[in-house]
C-alpha cells in the first residue's frame, strides 16, 4: 500500500488532459488571428446609348447646338461638352447653362469627335466631318440614365472570414 508523504508533490499523469489544454489554446490562438478574404464585385456592362444626334451643316465656323433630354424633348442643362481634333489638336470644353446651348469656334475644317457627358445622361461621342469655311448645328437628344450611388461596382472589399476557418 502506497502512502502519501507530505513532502513529496503528487504527479499526475494524464496525456489527455495535456491535449486537451492544447487543443482548447490552438484554438484561442487561431480565433484570435483573423484572416481576411477579398471580394471584388464587377460592374454589369451598360445597355447602349440610344442617344441621337442630328447634324447639320452651316456656313459659318463654328460647332454649335442644344443638349435635349430624349424622353421629353426639354434641355438638359449642366452638360458638358468636349470638341477634340481628331489630329490632335486643341480640344475645346464647356458646360451648357439653363437652356441646354454650346457654341464652339472652328479653327481649322478636319475631323473632330464631340462628346457629351453629364451626370444623368449616356454619354455620346459624335464624329464631325467639317469642310472649309463651314460649320455644324447639333440637335443632341441625349437617354436619361439614373445614376446608382451606393453601388459597389469595381469595389475590391475585406470580407473577414469566420473564426472556424483557420485553413
Amino acid at each position: 500500500m502506497a502512502t502519501n508523504h507530505p513532502d513529496r508533490p503528487r504527479v499526475v499523469r494524464s496525456g489527455s488532459l495535456h491535449l486537451a489544454r492544447a487543443v482548447v489554446a490552438s484554438v484561442v490562438v487561431i480565433a484570435g488571428c483573423r484572416r481576411t478574404a477579398y471580394r471584388t464585385y464587377t460592374c454589369p456592362e451598360p445597355p447602349p446609348s440610344r442617344s441621337a444626334a442630328t447634324v447639320r451643316v452651316v456656313g459659318e465656323r463654328f460647332v454649335g447646338g442644344v443638349v435635349l433630354r430624349a424622353d421629353s424633348a426639354t434641355p438638359s442643362p449642366w452638360a458638358f461638352v468636349l470638341l477634340r481634333p481628331d489630329s490632335g489638336g486643341r480640344e475645346q470644353q464647356q458646360q451648357v447653362r439653363e437652356v441646354g446651348r454650346f457654341r464652339f469656334p472652328v479653327p481649322a475644317p478636319g475631323t473632330y469627335t464631340l462628346r457629351v457627358r453629364s451626370l444623368s445622361l449616356a454619354t455620346l461621342d459624335v464624329p464631325l466631318r467639317l469642310p472649309p469655311d463651314s460649320g455644324a448645328e447639333l440637335r443632341l437628344d441625349m437617354e436619361y440614365r439614373p445614376v446608382v450611388i451606393n453601388e459597389l461596382c469595381g469595389a475590391r472589399i475585406a470580407v473577414p472570414l469566420p473564426w472556424w476557418h483557420f485553413w
